[in-house]
């Protein structure tokens, strides 16, 4: 390695130089608001659908209360928002952090661009995971929600 190569650790620049555009509570919700919201539409129709198809010994052929439905569905259009809303924000993080300088190998090796880094990842899980809700809604419609 060349004398000229070798940069003292107080003048090396920060591995991740847009680091301040983007707050971390940002970063942080983009990666973690889509998958606490399936999870919560997961729990909460296992919940509603369970109780309202098996209140007792004998499983039902139809849910008891008529509003069931009508909230399930609220609770996964709910879903979706947040987790599109999520999107849109990590889709922002992402152009805010700008594009990297540099060639891509040099960026790799070095470490740049973390910020820009989790807005994609933040994009692929929201993406996903809005699909993943979507296909649950449509198959409530398409599924009976009390089966024998």
């Amino acid at each position: 390695m060349a004398e000229q190569e070798i940069v003292p650790y107080s003048l090396s620049e920060h591995p991740d130089p847009h680091r301040h555009a983007v707050s971390n509570t940002a970063l942080l919700a983009c990666l973690f608001v889509p998958p606490v919201m399936w999870a919560g539409n997961l729990i909460i129709d296992y919940a509603l659908v369970g109780h309202s198809c098996y209140p007792g010994e004998v499983p039902l052929t139809r849910p008891t209360a008529g509003f069931v439905w009508p909230l399930i569905f609220a609770f996964h259009l709910l879903a979706l928002l947040v987790i599109a809303a999520s999107f849109l924000l990590a889709l922002r993080n992402w152009r805010v952090t700008g594009p990297p300088m540099g060639h891509a190998h040099q960026l790799m090796h070095r470490g740049e661009g973390r910020s820009r880094y989790f807005g994609i990842v933040a994009m692929g899980w929201a993406a996903v995971l809005f699909v993943v809700v979507a296909t649950q809604t449509v198959a409530f419609y398409w599924v009976p929600l009390c089966e024998r």
